[in-house]
């Protein structure tokens, strides 16, 4: 299970300057929402608490990765999407909602909080807000609102683009539009200057529970497009080399 800590003794005002739900505010605001903000460390497999009642929270990762869920009747994990460094959590847009709603502003912020567990894929930790808190801000700094907004637009974008993909396009496609994804998200220049390093690494069931498939089907595609000279890949990094062309089978 996570863990959360009540009190801490390194600040985080320096993480939160950075995160996009809380960029250009005062230095007053962060030095308060840092004396607010509570840590929580987890490791692979640890769930965290995301329900919508007083006892859940916001969720802003500082470190490691975090799948966002659901489970069918049956127990097959469908994968909502993958977070990493700076993404936040929870029920946000629900705190979003509520708080326009009683500061008397009508919000078309549509619900798209489809997952129903977080677990993490990785050694990691968090900062966790209270609801309260955070539809407090939300009446009181319209500028956190518009944060918000474009944060979930660019999520829900992301999450359109996705269904798409997994209503219209081949295993293979779908399995290389979510290496562009990754690569897009997660990308930075290999150190052997053989093209896009993804830096978040997914484990073959974690990708076919991502885009609706079985593991032994990721396993082949990757094997193909490896065969095609559109990635490499080893067990300790994977490589887009052909970004393009990549994009022209997703």
């Amino acid at each position: 299970m996570s863990e959360e800590s009540p009190s801490r003794d390194s600040s985080y005002i320096w993480f939160m300057r950075e995160i996009p739900i809380f960029r250009e505010q005062t230095e007053s605001f962060y030095h308060s929402a840092d004396q607010r903000a509570r840590l929580v460390e987890f490791k692979r497999g640890d769930p965290i608490d995301i329900r919508r009642g007083s006892s859940g929270g916001i969720f802003i990762v500082i470190e490691g990765q975090i799948k966002l869920r659901s489970l069918t009747e049956n127990g097959k994990e469908i994968i909502i999407d993958v977070l990493s460094s700076g993404d936040a959590f929870g029920p946000i847009e629900r705190a979003v909602r509520i708080g326009n709603e009683e500061s008397g502003v009508i919000s078309d912020t549509p619900l798209t909080e489809t997952a129903t567990e977080a677990v993490a894929l990785s050694e990691g930790s968090a900062l966790k807000f209270t609801l309260e808190y955070f539809k407090d801000l939300i009446q009181r700094r319209p500028n956190v609102v518009f944060n918000l907004t474009r944060v979930l637009g660019t999520r829900q974008r992301r999450l359109e683009i996705r269904l798409r993909r997994l209503l219209y396009r081949t295993s293979l496609g779908k399995v290389a539009g979510l290496l562009g994804e990754l690569s897009e998200r997660y990308g930075e220049a290999d150190p052997d200057g053989e093209g896009i390093l993804i830096t978040f690494r997914l484990r073959h069931q974690e990708m076919a529970s991502i885009i609706g498939t079985k593991r032994e089907t990721v396993s082949e595609c990757l094997a193909e497009l490896e065969l095609r000279e559109l990635i490499k890949s080893s067990r300790s990094k994977l490589v887009v080399l052909k970004p393009e062309e990549l994009d022209k089978i997703a």
